[in-house]
């Protein structure tokens, strides 16, 4: 039962990580900025000086969104038992969390730095983490291990395709998102997947010796 409470919490808590798009749709609807919020940086919805081109009104709450997905990222991993995804594949998700933390802390008009190292943490780690943890569950959970690869896979190629300036269409800030929020796509759904009721009142025996 323990373990089952654990499982039911560490979804809990993936599964919230899709407040970023609803805490973005409510920031970019009070974007004030001259150009579309689409063809601007995420980071410029938590940028908190308001000027011509880039003004957030909502800027507080983005950040907080972000520093948040970060929280509940690495709290879905500690929440469950070792094990589930491997200790490299956890350990860069983690980072992961931790690099969306810090560009919550540091909007990129106050503490640049910080921000970089932040969004450095979230391209590589983030995205890079959710396909090592795919391929260490290939063998137990090839579903889980499938949809990791997949966000994954589309994450890194997107990072490349951003950082090379081939945005193909969907513009800069289209092409950031699509780098980034593969891993908040990813926990969430999986968070849901732990809390659809099962058919009996016990986990699977691979649930119950691991967790994330």
């Amino acid at each position: 039962m323990r373990a089952l409470v654990r499982v039911r919490v560490a979804g809990a808590a993936w599964l919230a990580c899709a407040q970023i798009f609803v805490v973005e749709a409510v920031a970019g609807a009070r974007w004030a900025g001259s150009e579309p919020v689409m063809e601007r940086y995420l980071s410029d919805l938590g940028n908190t000086a308001c000027g011509p081109r880039i003004c957030s009104p909502a800027h507080t709450l983005m950040n907080l969104s972000f520093a948040a997905l970060g929280l509940l990222l690495i709290a879905g991993l500690l929440a469950g038992a070792p094990g589930r995804g491997g200790r490299a594949g956890r350990t860069m998700v983690a980072l992961g969390g931790l690099g969306w933390i810090m560009v919550g802390l540091g909007p990129e008009n106050k503490n640049m730095p910080l921000h970089l190292a932040g969004a450095v943490l979230v391209f590589l780690c983030g995205n890079l983490g959710m396909i090592v943890y795919g391929l260490s569950l290939r063998a137990q959970d090839p579903r889980r291990a499938a949809w990791s690869l997949l966000t994954g896979a589309v994450g890194a190629a997107a990072t490349g395709l951003f950082l090379g300036g081939q945005f193909f269409g969907l513009g800069l800030g289209g092409m950031e998102r699509l780098a980034v929020y593969p891993i908040a796509v990813w926990a969430a759904a999986l968070g849901a997947a732990d809390l659809m009721p099962r058919g009996n009142a016990h986990p699977p025996p691979s649930t119950r010796s691991e967790g994330r």
